[in-house]
């Protein structure tokens, strides 16, 4: 989900099969229009998953298979002028995306394998470059990411009850326990003083802990950068 720019108190977000427009309605947030649906009609029962906006305004959000089916989920771009594109196919978890300071790298995991990879960005157009393996995940999967204020890549790692950090040249400088088994996504304040907060899931645990299905946070050596809006 991403605030949308401009006075109007408004959000897109990644719903269902594709791109809603919200507002607040007594402190929720309510549907109030679909803008396209690119997960519709396509053979398989897809959803979306993980979204997020870039530093140019552009809404980015995957989508997989309910039942997680190998290679059937994509990734999608809808465009400040409301033009929607599919922009990665063949993916199976799509996790993610985060993008770098500048918004010229994104970072997109496909959870089931383990990978993180990066594409080079074009700025003006959207457009992606040929992906780059950046990291490889041997402890659970990567999940949902953020970027730091030193431009590090930050992942849940689901299964894991870590976080992974990353620098910007794909080393694993920090694994950072936390007390839930599944980790979903991560996010960091902007403002000091600065704090990691962690949402998790219970979904196919047997049992569950204290703080499992929670939403956990901790102070932070590492600031966020601001979040972008769409538009």
């Amino acid at each position: 989900m991403a605030q949308v720019k401009g006075d109007e108190p408004a959000w897109v977000g990644a719903v269902g099969e594709g791109f809603a427009r919200l507002r607040s309605d007594g402190g929720r947030l309510a549907v109030t229009e679909v803008l396209a649906t690119p997960a519709a009609g396509r053979g398989v029962a897809l959803r979306m998953n993980d979204a997020v906006a870039d530093p140019h305004g552009r809404f980015w959000a995957g989508a997989m298979a309910y039942d997680g089916a190998h290679g059937q989920g994509f990734l999608a771009r809808m465009d400040p002028d409301g033009g929607v594109h599919l922009v990665l196919e063949g993916i199976s978890i799509p996790n993610g995306p985060a993008f770098s300071p500048d918004g010229a790298v994104m970072y997109l995991a496909d959870t089931p394998t383990g990978w993180i990879r990066r594409h080079r960005v074009d700025t003006a157009t959207g457009g992606l470059g040929a992906a780059q393996d950046f990291a490889h995940v041997g402890e659970g999967g990567p999940d949902g990411m953020t970027v730091d204020a030193q431009g590090c890549l930050w992942s849940a790692i689901w299964g894991a009850s870590c976080l992974h950090r990353y620098s910007p040249e794909g080393t694993l400088l920090e694994r950072i326990p936390v007390p839930v088994r599944q980790p979903t996504s991560v996010a960091l304040s902007v403002e000091p003083p600065y704090r990691v907060i962690v949402t998790s899931a219970t979904i196919g645990l047997d049992e569950t802990g204290e703080h499992d299905g929670r939403v956990i946070t901790a102070p932070s050596t590492v600031a966020g950068i601001p979040a972008a809006a769409f538009g």
